[in-house]
């Protein structure tokens, strides 16, 4: 019988894992870097909302000190005109019940003085400026001579001169009314409709003795609009 002997081919399997361990190496090198990329885009969008969020409580905060500024300017003039209220340019002369102001700037002057202006009662209204044109009465604006941000209602204003910022300011200033006969009765007026004395009856008499000052920061960001708000209670200075 004769017999011959046939070697048995040996077949290399070492292409065929080469060629898995490189498409595997090559999704785990994609899926790296698309996660680098996705991690880099949302660490340079926290870090805008947070400069743009910190923006707004500078804006907000300096609303507040306007305000505490003019009442505490109050306390000043008292000490040389008795007649000088403690709430003097805190309030709305035309209409009593408006609770809505701007801080009214001159852009040129070099201390921005402060003063508030109540005719604005929305982030939408508009003001006049020289020559007839129109402008966000809430704006804030940047004047890059003196590298200063400053919000103004001045019929002079020439706003093609300043660059409007995105960021929108409005202060509202609500009475906090006391009972006359109860210092533990306070209520807030935050609406547009009534006065202190509204709140009175038979038993009771009610007066202005503090302000609920809402300093209101609007902006436009992200493909939305952003809102920021601080609140501070700021009192006559004889309670």
């Amino acid at each position: 019988m004769l017999t011959a002997d046939f070697p048995l081919k040996k077949f290399s399997t070492s292409s065929g894992f080469t060629l898995l361990e490189a498409v595997i190496a090559t999704a785990i090198v994609v899926i790296g870097l698309v996660s680098l990329v996705v991690l880099a885009t949302l660490s340079v969008m926290t870090s805008r909302q947070i400069n743009e969020q910190f923006q707004a409580a500078l804006f907000a905060q300096e609303g507040l000190e306007a305000v505490r500024a003019l009442r505490d300017s109050n306390w000043l003039m008292f000490d040389t005109n008795s007649t000088t209220a403690w709430n003097e340019n805190l309030f709305s002369s035309a209409n009593a019940t408006d609770y809505s102001a701007v801080l009214n700037n001159t852009p040129n002057d070099p201390a921005l003085s402060h003063s508030l202006d109540f005719t604005p009662n929305d982030f939408d209204d508009q003001c006049l400026g020289q020559n007839n044109s129109s402008y966000a009465c809430s704006a804030i604006w940047y004047d890059q001579t003196s590298e200063k941000y400053f919000q103004t209602t001045q019929t002079d204003f020439i706003p093609n001169n300043f660059q409007q910022t995105t960021y929108s300011r409005l202060i509202y200033l609500y009475p906090i009314c006391r009972n006359t006969l109860d210092d533990h009765d306070e209520q807030i007026i935050d609406n547009e409709t009534q006065v202190c004395t509204d709140l009175n009856t038979a038993t009771a008499t009610y007066q202005p003795v503090g302000l609920d000052v809402v300093v209101s920061i609007q902006w436009a960001g992200r493909g939305k609009m952003n809102n920021y708000q601080l609140e501070e209670y700021l009192y006559d200075w004889r309670y």
